[in-house]
């Protein structure tokens, strides 16, 4: 409630600087909840993924217990790339303290998914961007030109 439309002793008790203040509780159970919420939202983040992309999470993973990189997260950002087209990376970690995204793809790659991760890179060069590719069980990795 703006203070011009609250009675004169509030609005002045408020100026002043003497208005009660609320008792504070303790926050630990909502931010306990929200913890328990967001992993459980990976977890079935995790649970939704593809072969591909199960076995390049276990990569980053392994990154990650090596300290290569740390914060591993799936599917957690979605970037506007357009007034209707988003583009939500398959991982993201951050690697030297920058954000990186990697999208996943095994051996056929589609014209439409290079061309949104080449507009993303574009649009949020504050971000790395990665095209990892699996073929014949192996690797590539391809850093996105901004």
């Amino acid at each position: 409630m703006p203070v011009r439309t609250m009675p004169a002793r509030h609005a002045a008790a408020i100026l002043k600087g003497d208005a009660p203040r609320p008792a504070s509780k303790a926050p630990a159970p909502i931010v306990a909840a929200v913890a328990v919420s967001y992993e459980s939202q990976q977890s079935k983040a995790v649970d939704g993924l593809n072969k591909t992309e199960r076995r390049f999470y276990e990569i980053l993973r392994g990154r990650e217990r090596r300290g290569e990189l740390c914060g591993v997260r799936v599917q957690a950002f979605t970037l506007r790339l357009a007034n209707a087209v988003r583009y939500t990376p398959d991982f993201s970690a951050v690697v030297g303290g920058r954000m990186k995204f990697f999208e996943v793809k095994g051996g056929f790659v589609r014209e439409d998914a290079w061309v949104k991760l080449k507009i993303a890179a574009a649009q949020y060069p504050e971000f790395d961007f990665v095209m990892a590719q699996e073929i014949k069980r192996q690797w590539s990795e391809t850093e996105v030109p901004k």
